[in-house]
């Protein structure tokens, strides 16, 4: 089964997102692409959507959920129905920054996991602009 194309991004949860973002910046390069809320979304260099990586303050550090992107809205669709037949599915949300709306499910073992199709590319501005000719 080819439905799953790709991991799109995951949500830490963080009771020092301050710190954590800093992290993130400082030693992994992570650049912010958005705040809003509780949550900053950073992507890396030559990462491809919005974000990959969603800091959401909290009181306990954590897991909030892993996304993954599937290859077509009929993958989509074809895992939704499997997931909702093992017992697994929690229902449709109306998306998040980044990525239009998403079917959350959890693991056999209780993790957050959210399917989705839609996502939004990350466009770079002149100043970011790559200067590799095959990027």
């Amino acid at each position: 089964i080819f439905d799953v194309a790709q991991l799109a991004h995951v949500e830490i949860l963080s009771p020092k997102p301050e710190e954590t973002v800093k992290f993130f910046n400082q030693f992994l390069g992570m650049e912010v692409s958005e705040v809003s809320g509780q949550s900053v979304y950073l992507r890396a260099y030559e990462d491809f959507y919005h974000h990959t990586l969603k800091v959401t303050e909290s009181r306990e550090a954590g897991l909030g959920h892993v996304a993954w992107r599937t290859s077509s809205p009929n993958a989509l669709e074809r895992r939704v129905n499997a997931i909702k037949a093992a017992g697994l599915g929690r229902g449709w949300i109306e998306g998040d920054h980044g990525h239009g709306e998403a079917y959350q499910f959890t693991t056999p073992d209780g993790h957050l996991m959210e399917l989705l199709w839609d996502v939004e590319y990350f466009r770079a501005t002149e100043d970011k602009k790559t200067e590799l000719l095959n990027r």
